[in-house]
């Protein structure tokens, strides 16, 4: 009697209401908390940017990876038990007294259910890794894809800030034909079970400069020379005379015939045209190499469809919530 009393009492406290509450409003706070401190650093950082005592704790409770530890995940444990109970006790009373059928709030439920294990599958199966590519170059991607990039893009505002970066490519698998395809910022392309982000960018241009005695030099972007009387800093090259978008492709000459450069002289800032063999104080240009690599994020995220399925469980569940509701307000 004793025993059965017990196991009503246990399934009284993980369905109730009060206690739903309290984890949600637990998992939101120390998720908040979480976010402003820097995910997944060394240890040393944490002992170096914050006082003995929170980094102490940061690192005694497992912070600095505070979505893996045991102070989100024993909630979240006991929030998913909580709510499969709820959702097993609603379906099986309204079988039992054969009430009105009302799903929405079951597949609100059930979505929910699904959204936590896809999170949680996902934060310990996602990986991730990054490549940067010049145009030609080509990568092998898990799943047996390969990914070749044809050209590529990047654009700036008048005052200096990234606009855009597009990498246009072509994806084959095995023997099949390559397609085309292209990833932008906030566009990623997806295939199969792995996404492609447009990351970021780098600047590998390169100016091969000759001095009076023929001794050749090679500066890239942020790399300075120098004459008796003037200094000279590499900034970048460019292939538009307002120096604020650069467009290479595989097939662009290694020597073009002319090219746009922004140098600074002295600290003043200089935006050139320049041709193989033109001057520049003492020094010959001889060579021109425009290259930029653009950076390639591949996630790989078993858990992206099954959270999916979840967002259209919950939506659905809404809806037809919704819609119930309604129904039942325009009935005389």
């Amino acid at each position: 009697m004793k025993q059965l009393k017990l196991v009503t009492l246990v399934y009284r406290f993980l369905k109730s209401v009060k206690l739903a509450l309290i984890l949600i409003g637990y998992l939101i706070v120390v998720s908040i908390i979480a976010t402003l401190i820097p995910q997944g650093r060394q240890l040393s950082y944490y002992q170096k940017e914050f006082s003995p005592l929170i980094g102490g704790l940061i690192i005694r409770f497992g912070v600095s990876t505070f979505f893996r530890s045991f102070l989100f995940l024993v909630p979240l444990g006991i929030f998913f038990i909580n709510l499969a109970v709820c959702t097993v006790d609603r379906i099986v009373r309204r079988f039992k007294y054969k009430s009105p059928l009302r799903p929405g709030p079951d597949l609100i439920h059930i979505g929910l259910l699904v959204l936590m294990i896809a999170g949680v599958f996902s934060l310990f199966e996602r990986q991730e890794g990054f490549t940067f590519l010049a145009p030609g170059n080509m990568v092998k991607l898990p799943g047996g894809y390969t990914l070749e990039l044809t050209s590529f893009t990047y654009s700036r505002y008048k005052d200096g800030r990234p606009r855009e970066w597009i990498s246009k490519v072509h994806i084959s698998k095995g023997n099949s034909p390559p397609e085309k395809a292209f990833i932008e910022v906030n566009h990623p392309l997806r295939l199969g079970k792995l996404n492609l982000f447009q990351y970021s960018y780098r600047d590998r241009s390169m100016v091969t400069i000759t001095d009076s005695s023929g001794n050749n030099y090679a500066l890239h972007p942020g790399e300075t020379f120098k004459s008796e009387k003037l200094s000279y800093r590499f900034l970048r090259l460019a292939t538009d005379s307002s120096g604020l978008t650069t467009f290479v492709t595989e097939k662009d000459p290694p020597t073009p015939a002319a090219i746009f450069a922004k140098f600074q002289k002295d600290g003043e800032t200089l935006h050139l045209r320049l041709n193989h063999n033109d001057t520049l104080g003492p020094f010959t240009l001889t060579k021109l190499t425009p290259r930029l690599e653009t950076g390639i994020n591949v996630v790989y995220d078993p858990g992206f469809v099954p959270i999916l399925i979840s967002l259209i469980l919950v939506s659905l569940g809404l809806l037809l919530t919704f819609m119930q509701k309604r129904k039942g307000e325009t009935k005389p």
